[in-house]
């Protein structure tokens, strides 16, 4: 067949040739490939014996498709290649290499190509077969009018034709395909009506999730109001919480859960802090910005002692860590231990006597086959001739010293190979000394800092101890604060409310603070001058002047407010007064009251009144003047019934008892009404209050340095452990890398010594082998001056029949001592690689721990 192509119509080609060239067979070709023919394994076998050659086992076809525009899309290459493949009892299609295959099994197996993607791969590629199988799916635009029908096609009526046409072009398929679009659109159409009104549902759903969730929303800030209003409400039940915390706490505790305390105790600070936030606004005066200093003490007391149970717990953990982590290796070294006596109590006996053997048998079956080759060359020498026998003699001698050559070769580098491993087994015995050095000095560093962190323990369990001390005093010290603080605050509001004043405003100090009077005389000197113990005391009346101006101006700055004044204050300028009782102070009644003080009939009641200097400062001398302005016509005596009162008022006295009756010199009487003292006995008392609170506050201040000095103490304390524990940590690490790389050492050593012990065994069969050959070459030399030997005796013919079978049955057990030194060999690789890989990562996985 010529391989002419002749160009009919553009993109049309022929293929010509003479009948019988072939021309036909590629189309079959094409279609046996596609699967259209050839399908039953009569068809497959009438296949196989063609040709020139005789019958072969299997053949395939294949069809290479131009890809290079990507039509078939399935595939980024070129060309695609479709095989067939097919023996007598196989059938098997290929493409890119995969199979052919039922979706069924493409689902279990991979690189499988399904029979219908191989459709599609054909459809794509506009391929179809002709005759019976005309069009797979009506999309080819290739149809094969295979030998003999065309004259059929030919005569073939109009009907006929346009079936033939309507099967072989693509008009069925295009009406098949238009329906199936039809379809597909129609249920589009419905689907997107489906997926429209569920959008519309969706959106509906949304508008009403949004306007729950600002119902949500409204619902959640009124929640909140109401437990922040029930907050501050039920405090009763915040105390039973609060119990009900501190039992939670102490369950906790006891389970070590560091997590659960850290939370119970944030719960409890919350709650510290919405009591005192409680408190604040039950408050009647100003809330303070400044934090509860109670509530952080406490809050200071629990992260303390939280903080001291996770260092117990941490200690604790680490200390089960480092018991497992001995027991863990301890029991490693114990399997490590026993794996190397069995390795070398057991393998290592049975693998060199395996080997022994093994050898032995050698040398055996050397020396048979040594016997048999002679008696074969007597026997094959015995019909030749001497100079044949001589030739031949000299060859094998020639043999036998090239092989002596090359066994003193491998003896030399053998001997090398063993320097070198002597060399190696002399490093591993170093590095294994130094490792074993060094993982003793880690685990003495190990057990150093383990000694070290005990000794922490106790300065630690010190520190927190005087911590929780230093917290209780400063909790007693604020709680007595706070009820100072809160006695100063009841008594200045019950001192106000009676007195109507008040102490801010610019205004000094009322004229109580500069006092002392002795609880027995207050109600006398309360009597006769408590109209003036509470005005206030200013320097001059300027100063008075300006503090009435500033009060008055404060009330017109506070019309309309509820915190108006109700009532006027009294201001009184000491250095006028003082002047004017200087000008007006009688000398007579000065005289009178020192004569009765002397006598002892009765007191002035200013010997009941001191001036303090610590308050009074230089204004001392201008206090006391004004004092005797108010008292110095009173008189204090033991009885108003007496007839020397009536004298007494008669001179100008009033004269006050101890129970704050008092007779005026006017005549008038006043008595046995509420009684009187509880206004100074109230001012006193703020006073001492005030003091307390101030001696309070210097103590607290002191025991808060103490406190952060502790907590300083106990941070460094924490930091030296942390560091302690890091390098314990660090040298743990170190111990273990050592260990490993010292078992690596020794395992390098043993490797080294095994391979040398066989490089002098291997020394001692070439050694063997040397002799042999040197007996072989000294025999061969006797022969050659004995060439002509006489024949082999019935004895040596015997012999050298039964060697055969004595070669054959020592084969046999060469096999067999073989496969015992392979058994051997294979349990010591075994081993070692256990002792190399399984423990090495048993001990990283300790090490890890």
């Amino acid at each position: 067949m010529s391989d002419l192509f002749a160009p009919l119509v553009i993109f049309f080609f022929s293929k010509v040739g003479h009948n019988g060239s072939g021309k036909s067979n590629i189309l079959l070709g094409v279609s046996f490939v596609l699967g259209e023919i050839g399908n039953s394994a009569a068809e497959r076998r009438l296949l196989l014996h063609e040709g020139i050659h005789g019958r072969v086992a299997s053949g395939f076809v294949e069809l290479m498709l131009n890809n290079a525009n990507r039509q078939l899309c399935m595939f980024n290459a070129d060309s695609v290649i479709i095989r067939r493949s097919f023996s007598l009892s196989s059938d098997d299609i290929t493409v890119q290499g995969n199979l052919v295959r039922s979706l069924r099994l493409r689902a279990f197996v991979l690189d499988v190509f399904s029979k219908a993607e191989f459709e599609q791969l054909i459809e794509c590629a506009s391929l179809s077969g002709g005759g019976d199988r005309v069009g797979r799916s009506g999309t080819s635009s290739t149809f094969i009018i295979h030998q003999g029908r065309i004259q059929e096609v030919a005569l073939l009526s109009a009907a006929g034709r346009l079936r033939l046409l309507l099967s072989a072009g693509s008009g069925a398929f295009i009406d098949a395909k238009a329906k199936e679009t039809e379809q597909l659109l129609q249920q589009a159409a419905v689907e997107q009506d489906a997926v429209t009104r569920t959008l519309n549902d969706l959106e509906k759903q949304l508008n009403d999730m949004d306007k729950e969730r600002q119902e949500l929303r409204l619902c959640v800030e009124m929640e909140k109001e109401k437990s922040h209003i029930e907050a501050a409400i039920h405090q009763a039940d915040w105390l039973q919480a609060t119990e009900a915390l501190r039992q939670l706490e102490q369950q906790q505790e006891k389970h070590r859960s560091s997590v659960r305390r850290l939370a119970a105790a944030a719960a409890e600070a919350e709650s510290m802090r919405d009591e005192a936030a409680t408190q604040l606004a039950n408050c009647k005066l100003k809330p303070s910005a400044s934090p509860n200093p109670t509530i952080l003490l406490q809050c200071q007391e629990t992260r303390l002692r939280l903080e001291s149970g996770l260092l117990a717990e941490r200690a604790e953990t680490q200390q089960q860590k480092s018991d497992t982590a001995k027991k863990a290796l301890e029991e490693k070294k114990r399997q490590m231990r026993q794996i190397q006596k069995e390795l070398e109590d057991s393998l290592k006996p049975q693998h060199d006597a395996a080997v022994s053997a093994y050898r032995k048998a050698q040398l055996e079956h050397a020396q048979l086959q040594q016997q048999l080759q002679q008696l074969q060359q007597r026997s094959t020498r015995s019909v030749v001739s001497t100079a044949a026998r001589q030739a031949a003699i000299k060859e094998e001698l020639k043999e036998t010293e090239q092989q002596q050559r090359a066994d003193a070769a491998e003896y030399k580098q053998n001997k090398r190979k063993a320097e070198l491993l002597r060399k190696e087994v002399e490093e591993a015995q170093m590095a294994a000394a130094a490792k074993a050095a060094a993982a003793a000095a880690a685990a003495a560093i190990v057990k150093e800092t383990t000694r070290q962190i005990s000794s922490l323990k106790t300065p630690l369990e010190e520190v927190v101890e005087q911590q929780r001390q230093q917290q209780a005093r400063l909790s007693n010290l604020l709680q007595q604060r706070n009820a100072a603080a809160t006695s100063i605050r009841t008594a200045t509001e019950e001192i106000a409310k009676r007195e109507g004043w008040d102490q801010g405003g610019g205004i000094a100090a009322p004229l109580a603070s500069f006092l002392h009077v002795d609880t027995e005389y207050h109600r006398a000197v309360e009597s006769v001058g408590g109209y003036c113990l509470f005005h206030f005391v200013v320097k001059d009346s300027a100063k008075a002047l300006e503090a009435v101006a500033r009060l008055k101006q404060q009330q017109q700055e506070q019309k309309g407010s509820l915190l108006q004044r109700k009532c006027c204050v009294s201001v009184i300028p000491i250095k006028d007064v003082a002047e004017q009782q200087q000008r007006q102070n009688s000398r007579r009644h000065q005289q009178l009251q020192q004569r009765l003080l002397e006598e002892g009939v009765a007191m002035p009641l200013t010997e009941c009144i001191q001036i303090l200097p610590e308050a009074a400062g230089e204004h001392a001398t201008a206090l006391e003047t004004y004092v005797h302005t108010v008292f110095s016509r009173s008189l204090l005596v033991p009885s108003l019934d007496t007839p020397e009162v009536q004298k007494w008022n008669n001179m100008g006295f009033d004269c006050v008892n101890i129970e704050g009756d008092v007779s005026f010199a006017s005549g008038a009487m006043r008595g046995g009404g509420h009684p009187k003292g509880d206004k100074l006995g109230a001012y006193f008392a703020l006073r001492e209050y005030k003091k307390k609170h101030k001696d309070i506050s210097v103590e607290l201040d002191c025991q808060q340095q103490m406190l952060v000095q502790l907590q300083q103490r106990h941070k460094e304390l924490l930091q030296q452990e942390q560091i302690l524990i890091e390098k314990r940590m660090e040298a743990c690490h170190n111990a273990e890398t050592a260990l490993a790389e010292q078992q690596q050492s020794e395992m390098a050593h043993r490797a080294a010594t095994s391979l040398l012990s066989a490089l002098k065994e291997e020394e001692t069969a070439t050694a063997t082998r040397a002799a042999a050959r040197k007996q072989l070459v000294q025999s061969l030399r006797h022969e050659a001056l004995h060439a002509r030997q006489p024949a082999l005796t019935a004895a040596e013919e015997q012999q050298l029949k039964q060697l055969p079978q004595l070669l054959q049955q020592q084969q046999e057990q060469l096999l067999q001592l073989l496969r015992r030194v392979e058994e051997t060999g294979g349990s010591i690789s075994k081993a070692e690689q256990l002792l190399e890989v399984s423990l090495r990562r048993a001990i990283d996985r300790v090490i890890k721990l």
